[in-house]
């Protein structure tokens, strides 16, 4: 039996940003960053970031695409209660996202993000 996906919101306001950076644990690959925070809101808030380092528009885009990609293909849903941020590097946009897909699940696993229960 699956459950339905709960709601899920994305995160659009800096100071959201600047708090999960600061305060957010984070796991870094050459192809991914990762941030997580639990949150009080009870939804999941969810976020993909691409900077300008990363290139032109068309790359910074393409990067985005592949990461939101690989997080449908693993069909991983955030729990409730937490934020999550995706960082893509300049590498990310020229990978296919099923490499990113185990990247993606080690970097949430390490957060403890897939195991909300055993977090407390």
């Amino acid at each position: 039996m699956q459950t339905q996906p709960h709601a899920q919101e994305t995160l659009n306001r800096n100071h959201q940003f600047r708090l999960i950076y600061k305060k957010g644990k984070s796991k870094v690959h050459p192809l991914l960053v990762t941030y997580a925070m639990r949150n009080r809101t009870g939804t999941a808030r969810l976020a993909v970031v691409s900077s300008k380092k990363i290139g032109n528009a068309v790359n910074r885009n393409r990067a985005r695409r592949v990461v939101r990609a690989a997080y449908r293909e693993s069909g991983f849903a955030v729990p409730a209660g937490w934020d999550v941020v995706f960082v893509c590097r300049t590498k990310t946009a020229f990978v296919k996202s099923t490499v990113l897909v185990p990247v993606m699940m080690k970097q949430l696993n390490e957060l403890m993000v897939q195991r909300p229960g055993l977090r407390g």
